[in-house]
Parts: structure tokens; sequence; C-alpha cells
């Protein structure tokens, strides 16, 4: 048997009356759920009470209550060690709680002063009943200190036990990992994010505790700053001329002098004995104890009227009568904040009134509530910020607790807390189309492991990290590998079907490997429309950076338009949004009367400020969800209202005409490789393909897609249905990757992040299930067709191109014509054949004078028929082309880098030489440069072309000049 045990049934629990002394509620409360807790669990208990709730009583009726052999306390201090051995060996505060007879002999109690270096230091210690220490005293994880017989103690009661899982506190701790735990702590939370483990068994609101009369009324009293006088100086008359009001009126309150420096604590000291009467003494953790302890006799006795500290009479210290709180330098952190608060804030005798605290106001935000700042009120905005603080922290144990055991694969992530785990405020959102299983095993590229998995499953959310091993690029040594560690959070959101990736590393490759792993494959981009729902019910808005896309092209200059600035969105007008959609914003607003910061772009990502814990985070991506799900219709109110964000559609629109790759493609540095099951490779440049679409008959709900290479014709389907979009390879037996800087991504992965844009007749363009129309609507001058004769140059307009030596029923093609005259212009000085798979052009030609350079493209399209006349698909053909031409137009520099790289993979020079063309390039920067682009086809009539095909060449003429400001030249027929 042991002391406790022994005396356990002489332990009581009289409850407060009116005129009884007894346990309170939080006492009440607290001592039975920790014995309640302890008959059906091993895990450590934590017990929150604020601040003056009684939390010393509990901590030693605890020993009694669970029948403890022999017990170790862990306090922060060595003043608070000294207050708790004194509690222990005179069991005063029980007895006149009336909780253990008066009579009853005190527990054989010893606090520990100094180091224990050896094993013996330990075992003599068994004679004791508790053992209260400091980590600094008894840690094995301080240097000297000898490691504790894991048998010594059987109870293990941690004061202030946020500190907990500080490296010294933990190590302590661990020895005694297999023994009853109980943490008491005010604040369960910690700057670092570091999980105080344990399970929460009991907590206290600060709002009960000021209910229940344990705490007194707090007042934060802002002092105005005093031209010419130093801020210290102001405050120190501030603070005498509050005690002696104080005073005045009955009350023995004391002063508490903040500062934050020991240096700065002297000239304190001298700055109120010279500006004030106040009698201060200064003390700090570098002075002893029996210094310390002599300093607070004196303030008990009323030698002093206050006194001066740094990091001191803090946590556990019980001196109700400090009631003055002049801060001279604000905490930083709301743990601290609140534990420093709630020192003040306990009641006593009749003599304490009201705690007062004395600060210049200060730009310090906890949970964006602003403590020193002008009106604000204490008695509320205090209780709130830490009964907020504590429930979060309930509410992450809870969350943690449905994750499974994790898996790892490197012994450092053994230990991995997922307290530790903040992903940023950034994710891509993909709709699924089916439901997602958030246990599916990751596939990843090459180079990439998954080191670190978790899941929860009744919260749908997986935490991973992977290590990517990147090689030197100075060397091809295997050993000379860097790690490279990265952070993944998925999301599903079952209601909305979306899924929400977070990642440390953004790269689309990554994305889509960690979206198919969980979908299958069977997902899509969020549409831009349903993206914009972010910004639903935000008031008070404003945009300080906002993209804008090109409407009218897709490609790679002078396509994206960047505003930025405090009211970004007042300098967009309605003639930009004839010209632009939404590309991305960022901005501000209020929503639910808080501010928030929000962007969101048409890649489906959405971001906002800095790294979040987990639960947080869970919380931000359900709130996306239900927005987005929701789709509300709504304004901003501003000039981004202008701006289209494209609408959703169900099928497929009819007339498209043409297919182009996402911009980034044309700055020539995507491949494509295929591998058939037979063993036959090709790899080209995905510049170098042909990109054609073509409907599946009368279904119009679905066509395909062909990327023609020299050996390969790759086909794939593409649908449209019930609002989802699908890519679906149509070649059996063959393996097509799309490659970049070593990285490979299956092309309908790739598809899938880097849509194609599908243009339609009149312009619109489609990507996705998303359709963005352009509202430009001129006509077209008829008389801007230049008419050739045809016959009268012995041209077939049926055929586009034959053997130049060989022409056909005495004919030529329609090749042939334009390369004869473009030859008799002797202003032209280079002529480049370079019809084939991933032509820029049929003809390219250059043109230079001493103040410009002229780059012609020209394309060649065959009649539809005999005779010239008004066939749509004739216009579709050009419409096709001028989409195709645009691409290469933007960029001088990146045109000129892709017909060298054509030359010399079998393009042909019709006029010149490889090394003129590399002169001219050069001269572009010095020189004006034009684009013009030309469109052969004979089957456009200049008198038959109806004015409903007009509003197509419009479209196609309004196309280029807002790129490049060219005019489209065709030539045609009478």
């Amino acid at each position: 048997m042991s002391y406790f045990s022994d005396n356990y049934s002489k332990v009581s629990y009289p409850k407060q009356r009116s005129f009884i002394k007894g346990l309170r509620n939080a006492q009440i409360g607290a001592i039975h759920s920790i014995a309640s807790h302890f008959t059906v669990s091993d895990e450590p208990a934590i017990v929150v009470l604020p601040t003056g709730a009684g939390k010393t009583a509990v901590l030693m009726m605890s020993a009694f209550v669970l029948e403890a052999k022999r017990v170790l306390v862990v306090t922060p201090s060595r003043l608070v060690r000294n207050q708790i051995f004194e509690d222990f060996s005179n069991l005063k505060i029980l007895k006149i709680l009336s909780i253990v007879p008066i009579d009853l002999r005190t527990p054989k109690s010893i606090e520990i002063e100094t180091t224990q270096k050896t094993l013996e230091d330990w075992e003599k210690l068994r004679e004791y009943d508790v053992v209260i220490t400091t980590p600094n005293s008894a840690s094995p994880a301080m240097k000297g200190v000898s490691e504790p017989p894991g048998d010594l103690f059987d109870l293990i009661l941690v004061d202030e036990a946020h500190h907990s899982p500080a490296k010294t506190w933990a190590n302590l701790m661990s020895f005694f990992s297999n023994k009853k735990q109980v943490l008491f702590t005010a604040t369960p939370y910690r700057t670092d994010k570091k999980e105080i483990k344990g399970k929460f068994v009991y907590t206290y609101s600060v709002k009960d505790s000021f209910k229940d009369g344990n705490f007194g009324k707090i007042e934060y009293i802002k002092i105005n700053e005093n031209p010419g006088q130093a801020n210290d100086i102001t405050i120190a008359k501030a603070t005498e001329i509050q005690f002696l009001y104080d005073r005045q009126n009955g009350y023995e309150h004391f002063v508490f002098v903040r500062t934050d420096k020991r240096q700065r604590a002297s000239e304190l000291l001298s700055i109120y004995k010279k500006y004030t009467s106040l009698k201060l003494i200064s003390i700090n953790s570098n002075h002893s104890l029996t210094h310390i302890k002599r300093s607070i006799e004196g303030l008990k006795n009323k030698q002093y009227d206050g006194v001066i500290c740094v990091d001191m009479l803090g946590e556990g210290f019980d001196f109700p009568n400090l009631k003055i709180a002049a801060i001279h330098a604000p905490h930083k952190s709301l743990p601290i904040t609140l534990q420093f608060i709630g020192r003040f804030a306990r009641k006593g005798s009749e003599k304490i009134g009201t705690a007062s605290f004395l600060a210049i106001p200060h730009e310090i935000e906890f949970e964006t509530e602003k403590l020193y700042a002008e009106g604000a009120i204490w008695q509320e905005i205090v209780p709130n910020l830490s009964d907020s603080q504590v429930q979060k922290e309930k509410e992450y144990k809870i969350l943690i607790e449905t994750f499974e055991q994790p898996k790892f694969t490197i012994k450092e992530f053994e230990d991995l807390s997922l307290y530790s785990v903040s992903p940023y405020r950034h994710v891509k959102i993909l709709q699924t189309y089916r439901k997602v299983d958030i246990k599916s095993p990751l596939y990843l590229p090459k180079n990439y492991s998954v080191v670190y998995w978790n899941y929860s499953e009744s919260e749908n959310v997986s935490v991973i990290i992977t290590n990517e091993f990147i090689k030197q690029r100075w060397s091809e040594l295997s050993s000379l590998v860097q790690d490279s560690f990265e952070l993944f959070v998925v999301y599903f959101d079952y209601n909305a079907n979306l899924l929400f990736i977070s990642a440390s590393y953004k790269s689309d490759i990554i994305y889509e490997a960690i979206a198919n792993s969980f979908t299958q494959g069977e997902h899509g981009i969020l549409p831009l429309s349903k993206t914009y729902s972010v910004l639903a019910d935000l008031t008070d808005t404003s945009f300080f950076n906002i993209g804008m896309k090109n409407r009218l092209n897709n490609n790679i200059s002078e396509s994206y338009r960047i505003i930025a600035g405090s009211q970004a969105q007042d300098s967009i007008n309605e003639t930009d949004g004839k010209l632009y959609d939404q590309g991305h914003i960022y901005g501000k607003g209020k929503e639910d009367g808080k501010s928030v910061m929000i962007g969101y772009s048409s890649g489906s990502k959405v971001w906002s400020q800095g790294n979040i814990r987990l639960p947080v985070f869970l919380e931000w991506c359900k709130h996306l969800a239900k927005k987005i799900s929701d789709n509300k219709k709504f304004k901003t109110g501003s000039g981004l209202d202008n701006l289209s964000v494209g609408q959703e559609i169900t099928s497929l629109p009819k007339e498209i005409v043409s297919a182009e790759w996402f911009p980034g493609v044309y700055n020539g540095d995507y491949g494509l490789e295929i591998q058939t099951e037979g063993g036959s490779y090709e790899t080209v440049n995905l510049l170098d393909t042909e990109l054609t679409v073509s409907y599946f008959g009368k279904n119009e709900s679905e066509f395909m897609i062909q990327i023609v290479t020299e050996k390969n014709k790759i086909r794939i389907k593409y649908q449209i249905s019930d609002g989802k979009y699908f890519y679906r390879l149509l070649n059996k037996r063959v393996t097509i990757s799309v490659t970049r800087d070593e990285k490979k991504s299956e092309i309908i992965h790739f598809l899938t992040i880097r849509p194609i844009s599908f243009y339609l007749s009149d312009f619109s363009r489609l990507v996705g299930n998303e359709l963005f129309p352009n509202i430009i609507k001129n006509t077209f001058d008829k008389n801007r067709i230049k008419i050739i004769d045809w016959d009268a140059a012995n041209t077939d307009i049926e055929r586009e191109t034959d053997d130049y030596e060989k022409p056909q029923n005495n004919k030529i093609s329609i090749h042939e014509y334009v390369r004869l005259s473009l030859l008799k212009n002797d202003e032209t000085k280079m002529i480049i054949y370079d019809h084939r798979q991933g032509e820029i052009a049929d003809f390219i030609t250059l043109t230079e004078n001493e103040r410009e350079i002229v780059i012609s493209l020209f394309h060649c399209k065959k009649s539809g028929g005999k005779t010239p006349g008004d066939r749509v698909n004739d216009l579709y053909e050009v419409v096709g082309q001028v989409i195709k031409s645009v691409s290469w137009i933007g960029n001088k520099r990146v045109l000129f880098d892709n017909i060298l790289r054509r030359l010399n993979s079998g393009s042909k020079v019709e006029k010149g030489n490889i090394d003129e063309i590399i002169q001219i390039c050069n001269r572009t920067d010095s020189k004006i440069t034009h684009f013009q682009l030309t469109i052969v086809q004979p089957g456009i009539s200049k008198n038959k072309i109806s004015e409903k095909n007009c509003l197509i060449l419009a479209a196609c003429d309004e196309y280029v000049r807002r790129v490049k400001s060219e005019n489209i030249y065709i030539w045609g027929s009478e």
C-alpha cells in the first residue's frame, strides 16, 4: 500500500455553497473526469482549467483518487516548483476546503533543486510519496542528467502541460509512457503547432469561469502617445495614476511592469523612480530563488508598490493582488498573452477590483482580433479568444483520432505528428465523375516515392509525403542524389464530387498523377464559371491582381494581361470585356463580418494566405465546396463583372472547325513519345504533329481528335455528357506520352490538365466543357478578296499539291501556283516551303528593307468543288488556318527558332539560304517587324459569298488584328 491508497477513503467532495468553502464546479468536473478516464483508457489525460479555476487542488486530489504509489510532479519554473512542494507538504488547500481531514498527516514530499546525475540519485527518491521537479533538473535530455528507473513513479502530474511537447519535457515523460499521466493547462495549444499528446478529458471554458465568479473583470486602458515624450515615460505616468486611483477606492492593487529584456528592466526601474512615486523592485529568471521569494514577500507585506519582471511571475504564480499591468512590451503569442491576462483576472479578497492593462496600441492580431486597439473590450474578446482556441485544439484531437496508423518507409517519419502538418492554403480543385476512395494507392512519376502516408476514411482526407530523387546536373554519379520532401493533402468532398489537392510542390504532372490515382482518370478541370463562385457572399471586395486572358487567341505572346494595384478592378471597362476573359484574380473582401483574402485562376486553383493546420484546411475546403456546388449567380459590383468567366455546356456545339494546343506547347519544349506493343518507337516534337478534329457521324456529343505524325495516327475520342468531358485513347496496344524536362505524362493525363482549345467558326472557344463566346460581330469587305484567274494560270483548284516536275492533266496544283508567284516577286528575299505535319504555314516568306522586315505566312487550301461558290466548308478551312497562324505571329523569336528547327528536319528553302534567315532573325530587334497572313482558297467567290459567311471572315480578320494589328489577305476567285 502507499500513502495515497491508505488515505483514499478519507477524501471528500464538498461542494462550495454561498458561505461554505468547498469544491467549485470546475474542480468537481475535473476530478471526476480524471477518475473516470483511467477506468477505460491508458492515454494521458488532458485537463483544461483556466487560470484561477482551482487547478492546484485538482492536481493534488488526483494523487488520492488514482491511489498513486509515488507521484512525480513536473513544473515549468523554480517558483512554481516551490509553491507546489509547499502545497503537498502541508495539504493546506485540501484541508481548508474540507477535502481531507484537518489532522491528516501529510505525504512525504521533496523538491528536486539539483541535477539528478546518477541512478543512485533517482533511487534515493523511493522513500518519498511526492517528487516535485523541473525538466532542467530531471530530464535526461539535459546534459549530465541520468535516466530514471521506469518503475520509480506510477503517476505523472504535469503542470502547465502546453510545455510538454518541448524536448526536455517530452524526454522525461517518455520514461514513464506506460504510467498514468495527467496534464493540466489553461492554454492547450502552442505557437509551434507541436502536439500535446493525450486525450481531452475535461475542459472548463473561460466564459464559464467568468460566470462562476472565478475570474474578475478586466479592462484594457489605451494610452495615447505623447509627442516629445518617450512611450515608456508615458506608460509609467499613466500607471501611477491608475495605481493611486485604485488605492483611493480601497483596492489593495499592485503594479506589474512587463518588459522583454533585462536591460530594459533596468532602464524602466530608473524611469519609474524618476518620473513616478511608485516604489518598484525588479526580478528576472537569473535571480536566485531566495531573492525572488524575498521580493514576493516584500510585495505581500506592502514594502513595494509593484514589480518589474522579465519572464517571471507568469505560469503558476499565485498573487491575486497583482491587478495593474503596465505593458511596455506586449507578448506576440496568443497562449502567453492569455496566460498573462489570466494571472491578473484572478479573484481574491473584497479588496480586489477590476484588473487594468495599460498599453500603447500595437498592431498585434490574434484570430483577427486586435487586442491592443482602440475600443477593444477585453471582457468580451479574451473569453472568446481563449475558448475558441481550446475548441479548435479539441477538434484537432478528434480529427487526428480518425486517422489510421501511418505507413512510412523512412524511419525519420515514424514519430511524425499530424500536428506538425500545415498545408498551404492553396488547392487545385477537380471535378470527379465517380466516388473517390481516399485509401487508393498512389502512383507517381519516376523518381518519386511515397515516404509517409496516412488517411482518415471518415473525413475523406489523405496526407502524403513524397521524396523526389534529384540528380545533380553536373554529374552522373548515382551517389550524388538530393532528397526533396514534399507534402500533399488530398480531400474529397463527397457531396460536391470535388477533389481538392494541396501541394507544397505545384507541378501539373504531380497534380494529375495524384488525381488519376484517386479517380482512375475520371475527372476534369473545374470550369472557371464554377471556380468563380468562391467570390459569392463576399462584400466590400477589392482586387489588386487581375489576369485577363485574351479571348481572341490562344497564343504565347500578348495573350495575357495583368493589372495590379490596390483597386485594379476599377481600370477594367466594357471594351476590355469584349476582348478578354478572366484569367486569375487575387483580392480581399468580407464574409460574415470577417476579412478574407481569396484568389483563383482558370486552371481551377484557389488560394488564400499562409499555412494552416489540418482542421482549418478541411473546413476551408468544405466551405469552398459548398460555394462551388451552390454555383450562385452574383455580381461583384466592380469592373471585374465585365470579364466573362465562360459558360458551362452540357453538349458539344456544332461547327467546331479547328483545334489548338495550349499556349505553352509553342515554345517547343514538349515532345511526343509513341511506343507500340510490337516494338515500334517514334519520338517527335509535339509541334511537328498535325492536330485535326472530326465528328463521329451524326453523334454530336462526341468527336475524334487526330494527332498525326510521319509514322502514326493517334486517335482520341472527346466527349461531353451531362456537363462532364472525357478524353479516351482509341489506339490499341500503344503507349503514348508527352515529355518535357525528362518527365513523362500519359497523353490523356496531359490533355486533362492542359486541355486543347477547340474553335467554332465564329471564333468562340471551347476549353474542357467551358465555352467562351466571341461577342465581336463585324462585317467583312468583299473587296478585300483578291481575285485570281485560276484558269489563266492553268491551276486545278481541286488539287492542293503535286510533284513540281510532274504536273497532272496539264494543270498545276495550288501550291505550285503560289510557289511560282512568290518566286516572281523580286522583293522577297527568302521563301520557305513547310508543308508537312505540324507546319507553321505552307509557305513562309521574308521581305526586308531599311526600316522593316515583313514575315508572310501563306496557307493554301483546295476548293471543295469544281467551281468557286459559297460553300461553308471552304470557309471553315480558312478559319482553321487562321487559328493555326495566330499561334506563331505573336512571338518572332519563337517563330524563327521553329523555322530553323523544321528546316533542319525536312522543310525546304525555295529561295535564299539558312545563313540569311539567321541574319534576318538577328536584325528583327533593330527593325520594325510586320506579319502578313494570307489564305489561298480558290473555293471562296467574291461575288457569291453570303452575308452569313462574311461574318465568319470578319471574325477571322478581327481575331488576327487583335493579336498583332494585322489584316488577313485572301486569294480567292471571282
